[in-house]
């Protein structure tokens, strides 16, 4: 692979400085690798082939420019769109690459502290808390009950969220203090925190029913209806630890 390398002195013709180029590729290019559109794993190349291009066409893009736009917005526009021609033209033969096991990905991910992956994770971490917030009045129930599912630590907070009379009836000592040795007895310390709170007679199984049902309709809106994201509830527990552990 050939390498670009950029000169330091700034053409009078060059609408922005060439050695910010890089970095205005970059932002392009990480938005179609969070939606899936490109594999992360192509993504130097893809930057390569568009800074090619880009210098290739230099003047007659520089000459184009009729001032209408920032220079960086409208150098934004033309490398989407030169993006948008890779793909369509099947660059790579993605398809035919072996995918990524989306666990391991997002692993790397989280543990990574690069710029680009930061850059990443934060939309997505961003996305979630959007998305938790079209539960309206169930918000707080699903994050306390995914933090006891999850192992997480527990706040006042988080039960206060939930149910606001939770000291008066005790709840924190008899539900909190110690966490469930199995899933049995996980959703039965919750089917039993349901009931004092909403006043319910309902089944441990009732509960985790519901819970798993919120997962799996909050995984889809992660992955939308384009397939921005490949979430299952693996990577999805990742992402949710990443928000909400206090310790992390």
């Amino acid at each position: 692979m050939t390498i670009v390398s950029f000169k330091k002195n700034r053409p009078s013709s060059d609408l922005v400085a060439i050695e910010e180029i890089t970095g205005i590729v970059d932002n392009v290019i990480t938005g179609f690798v969070v939606r899936k559109a490109i594999p992360s794993r192509e993504k130097e190349d893809i930057a390569q082939e568009v800074i090619r291009k880009y210098l290739e066409k230099k003047d007659k893009i520089n000459e184009a420019y009729k001032g209408d736009a920032n220079p960086r917005t409208y150098l934004t526009a033309i490398f989407y769109r030169m993006c948008c021609e890779l793909i369509r033209s099947g660059y790579k033969n993605w398809d035919h690459i072996q995918k990524e096991d989306p666990s391991e990905k997002i692993g790397n991910l989280l543990a990574s502290s690069t710029t680009d992956n930061r850059f990443i994770i934060r939309n997505e971490a961003q996305y979630l808390q959007r998305i938790l917030e079209l539960f309206d009045d169930e918000k707080a129930k699903i994050i306390l009950f995914l933090k006891v599912l999850y192992g997480l630590t527990i706040t006042d907070t988080d039960i206060a969220a939930y149910n606001e009379n939770y000291k008066t009836m005790a709840l924190d000592n008899e539900l909190f203090n110690r966490k469930p040795t199995s899933n049995q007895e996980l959703f039965k310390t919750l089917g039993k925190l349901v009931n004092l709170t909403e006043k319910k007679d309902i089944k441990p199984d009732a509960v985790r029913i519901w819970l798993y049902n919120r997962i799996d309709q909050i995984v889809k809106r992660l992955n939308g209806s384009m397939n921005r994201a490949n979430y299952d509830r693996k990577t999805f527990q990742l992402l949710f630890e990443y928000v909400f552990d206090e310790e992390h």
